[in-house]
């Protein structure tokens, strides 16, 4: 299988973005910003390891290039981007370690909108973390699992109620009785 073709740029800077909306803020908690703080200050540690490595090999008279700080989180070595695909490689290397079904990154996407969603998120928000061009697109694309979701919210929602254990049809007996109370009202 051939690896996906990405959009063509410099490999230094990485591939160009699909969209102007392809870049974008996103909020974290912060046990992720404690994390991303870490690997930052790890980062600027590997940085200033490569600067001196750099520097002894032009000492000795070899061409070694700088590093290249693109503002990203994982890189090269050499502060390169990543290509998706090695990125992709590596993330089915853990998973396989770690003894998980195969899944890929893309995966990963459908587990936000999920938890984004549980964690008491609209549809408007799943879009917002996915950043879907349209509200269209991500009600066509998670509304069915979404709706899963909403039933096991509904169901533990009920569970939470007290209710008068008269037998098996208590649930019936009462949904029949606030309707009748309903057309009572209405007539």
């Amino acid at each position: 299988m051939d690896p996906p073709r990405w959009p063509k740029r410099s490999p230094r800077r990485g591939p160009a973005l699909k969209t102007e909306e392809s870049s974008s803020t996103i909020a974290l908690d912060s046990l992720d910003v404690g994390v991303l703080r870490e690997r930052r200050a790890q980062q600027l540690a590997e940085r200033d390891e490569r600067n001196r490595h750099v520097a002894e090999e032009r000492a000795k008279g070899t061409e070694v290039a700088d590093w290249v700080d693109m503002g990203k989180v994982w890189t090269e070595p050499d502060g390169t981007w990543l290509h998706p695909e090695k990125v992709s490689e590596e993330f089915r290397r853990i998973c396989k370690r770690a003894g998980l079904p195969p899944i890929n990154l893309r995966d990963l996407r459908h587990l936000a909108a999920t938890l984004t969603h549980v964690g008491g998120g609209d549809i408007f928000a799943v879009k917002k973390v996915l950043r879907h061009s349209s509200i269209q697109l991500t009600g066509d694309t998670y509304t069915e699992l979404l709706e899963e979701v909403d039933r096991d919210i509904a169901e533990k929602a009920a569970g939470l109620v007290p209710r008068a254990r008269r037998g098996t049809d208590s649930r019936r007996e009462t949904a029949a009785s606030c309707g009748s109370r309903k057309r009572v009202r209405q007539a």
